[in-house]
């Protein structure tokens, strides 16, 4: 009988730990691919609010949505379609998850005690006003690449443009940020900057994590560029890196021309000569 119980007991703890493990294990995915664009039960964010998805939805399409959205996009899915609409044409970035890595995320969100009501709860404002002027030049040094990373991450530039006549025109491999704080909130981009969801990113900042007075600055930085905005595109010194270019072209081939010329006009051996005639 005692055995009995003892192995009864045994399952139990075996189960109960299954259990935490898996919870455990879909919160650490929940906060490393999730958590810069969705919340549970705390408003929405780029993304939906995710509190009771796992009512709203069936599994097989929120399997299908995470590992990628673009493909339901792509087969017409009226619901994808609804959502690529009703978040400014933001498309979920495809995320590299198995099958029962995304159930242990569910998992994760079904035992959250959020609020699905809070989906369209305001974000926090913060005034233009409340911006320390200090904080935003930081910002735009920290973007340009002025001032490095604490951790070493790249320059924003490196990959963003900004529509500003205060900095040099930045990459095209990622999308603009100059309305980037209206359009995702100011949450929104402290938590995509924190956990990138994109793989590019992810790759440019692995092991090199933005601190929070970075993401702070960039985000002042960001808001401020969008409140300034008078029409005036980035400056762009590509034709005048050009010019300068070819000025210095210009330069060193005349000046290896005048050394030519110059040497054409006495030979070694008149020179060897002069010599010999100067010590005789």
């Amino acid at each position: 009988m005692k055995s009995l119980s003892f192995v009864a007991t045994m399952i139990v703890v075996a189960v109960s730990s299954t259990m935490v493990t898996a919870q455990d294990r879909g919160e650490s995915l929940f906060n490393q691919t999730c958590v810069a664009c969705h919340t549970v039960g705390a408003g929405r964010l780029i993304g939906p609010d995710l509190a009771g998805v796992h009512t709203r939805r069936d599994e097989s399409w929120l399997i299908d949505m995470i590992q990628s959205a673009q493909s339901l996009i792509d087969e017409g899915d009226t619901v994808a379609e609804a959502l690529l609409t009703e978040y400014d044409g933001f498309i979920m970035p495809d995320q590299p998850l198995s099958v029962d890595d995304i159930r242990a995320v569910l998992g994760y969100i079904a035992l959250q005690r959020g609020d699905a009501s809070a989906v369209d709860e305001p974000a926090v404002e913060v005034k233009l006003t409340d911006l320390l002027p200090d904080n935003i030049q930081l910002g735009q040094d920290l973007f340009v690449g002025r001032v490095r990373f604490q951790n070493g991450g790249s320059a924003c530039i490196a990959c963003h443009n900004l529509n500003t006549g205060d900095v040099m025109t930045g990459g095209s491999l990622a999308r603009d940020l100059t309305d980037s704080v209206p359009r995702l909130t100011r949450f929104g981009v402290d938590a995509m900057i924190a956990n990138p969801p994109f793989a590019p990113m992810r790759v440019a900042f692995e092991g090199k994590k933005v601190t929070e007075q970075e993401r702070a600055a960039i985000v002042d930085y960001l808001q401020f560029v969008d409140a300034n905005q008078d029409g005036t595109e980035a400056q762009n010194y590509g034709a005048v890196l050009l010019q300068y270019g070819l000025v210095g072209i210009a330069v060193l081939l005349g000046f290896f021309f005048l050394l030519g010329q110059r040497g054409s006009k006495e030979t070694v051996n008149h020179t060897i000569y002069k010599r010999q005639i100067k010590t005789a």
